[in-house]
């Protein structure tokens, strides 16, 4: 079953909360953008097995190297009940821009 923008909602501000903190203007017709977290990890592939850390500002951009990975961590906590599931998946856009979601 796909959850509905309505039921996403409904079960955000149930308890327990679906995610938290929770934030109206994410939500889609069937789904919700998460945000970027305070911190992410990255490291050039290929060069060294170093990954570096680096703590963001709020809103604050940041670069992949090129050939590079890069652990995200959401802002948001999600809690799933036994009955439902999820799935992790890039913007288009950002596919566009060549990027590549290797697992979840």
């Amino acid at each position: 079953m796909i959850l509905s923008n309505q039921e996403i909602q409904q079960r955000a501000v149930a308890q327990p909360a679906l995610i938290s903190p929770f934030i109206a203007s994410n939500v889609r017709l069937s789904s919700y953008d998460l945000t970027i977290g305070e911190e992410i990890y990255s490291g050039k592939n290929g060069t060294s097995s170093t990954v570096h850390t680096e703590t963001l500002q709020p809103r604050q951009a940041f670069t992949i190297p090129a050939h590079g990975v890069c652990f995200i961590l959401s802002e948001e906590t999600i809690t799933l009940p036994h009955d439902i599931t999820a799935k992790v998946s890039l913007r288009m856009s950002l596919v566009y821009r060549g990027l590549i979601l290797t697992s979840q």
